[in-house]
Parts: C-alpha cells; sequence; structure tokens
C-alpha cells in the first residue's frame, strides 16, 4: 500500500482570498449565470420594444441591462476590497498547516488540530492554483499549490483522486 504524505503550508493574503472568494462567488454558486441571463433577458425586452416602435423603452431596457450587472460587479469588487482591508489581509499570513495522507486529513492550527476521513470531505475542487478542500457546504480549506512543503502537486492530485468517492473530486476548468 502507498504510504504517500503531502504537507501544504497555507497562508492567506489579498490574492488567495480575492482567489477564493471569486470562485465562492461566481464559480460554486453560479453567480455568473446571472450576469449572463440578465442582460440578454433585458435586450429581448429591449429588441421587442424597437420592434413595437418603443425606442425610449428599447434604450432603457439596454442601459438597464448593462448597468445592473456592471454595478453588482463593482459592489462585489469594493466589499471583496473592504473585507481585506478589514481582515489585515494585505500582509501574508500563516493560516494553517494540512497534512494530508491516505488514512485521512490533519489540519493544524495554532489553536487546534483537527483529523478528518476521507469519508467526511464534502467536496474537493482543483484549479492551476489552488485546491480547495471542503469539509461542509460552508467551511472550505485553501490549499495553494505552492505552499506544498513536502510531496509534490502530482502525489497530491494522485491522492485525493484516490482517496476520494466518485463525484466528490472536481476539476474545475476556471
Amino acid at each position: 500500500m502507498d504510504n504517500t504524505v503531502v504537507r501544504i503550508q497555507s497562508t492567506i493574503d489579498a490574492k488567495v482570498f480575492s482567489d477564493f472568494s471569486t470562485f465562492n462567488f461566481f464559480v460554486l454558486h453560479h453567480r455568473w449565470t446571472w450576469f449572463v441571463l440578465f442582460p440578454i433577458l433585458l435586450g429581448g425586452f429591449a429588441y421587442a420594444n424597437l420592434i413595437t416602435g418603443s425606442t425610449i423603452l428599447c434604450i432603457l431596457f439596454i442601459v438597464i441591462g448593462c448597468l445592473v450587472p456592471l454595478g453588482s460587479l463593482l459592489s462585489f469588487k469594493i466589499s471583496l476590497k473592504n473585507q481585506i482591508k478589514a481582515n489585515s489581509l494585505d500582509k501574508v499570513s500563516l493560516g494553517y498547516t494540512v497534512i494530508l495522507g491516505n488514512e485521512g486529513i490533519e489540519v493544524i492550527t495554532e489553536k487546534e488540530k483537527q483529523n478528518l476521513a476521507w469519508k467526511q470531505v464534502y467536496r474537493l475542487y482543483l484549479n492551476k492554483e489552488y485546491l480547495y478542500l471542503y469539509v461542509s457546504k460552508t467551511k472550505a480549506f485553501i490549499l495553494p499549490f505552492r505552499g506544498i512543503e513536502q510531496g509534490s502537486k502530482e502525489e497530491l492530485i494522485h491522492l485525493v483522486s484516490g482517496s476520494l468517492p466518485l463525484g466528490r473530486f472536481i476539476k474545475a476548468r476556471f
């Protein structure tokens, strides 16, 4: 039996927080669909009004269809910036250390040590820079590949893909 162990030092800074928040908001919760469907829907209303001769309503629907998603995106960016400032994430800080092995996962923080079995993992998302390890719908550990201290990215991917049930390990294209 293979005895692979991968140790990751997870540091949190503005980039890590921003990347995770963007993933969580747009990809995981599918908020990007609203940014696409709302302008398309209002574009349809605008076209219908153009055909019926209501030029003013047509222009109004186009303006609203563009400005509302842009305003929402701006609001997200401002909120993100405020959270980074409020949590002092402009400087790098150690979040936790995660040790992944065949037996399970160990999360070590300054205050506690938590052991998890692989069956306790809700979902695991993989992208180019991070592994997002969700232990519930609302609690996740961010594992940046640049923080690997023991093992390699390839060993980590092999370990998690072999340890999780089908459908819980998701390779994302984002």
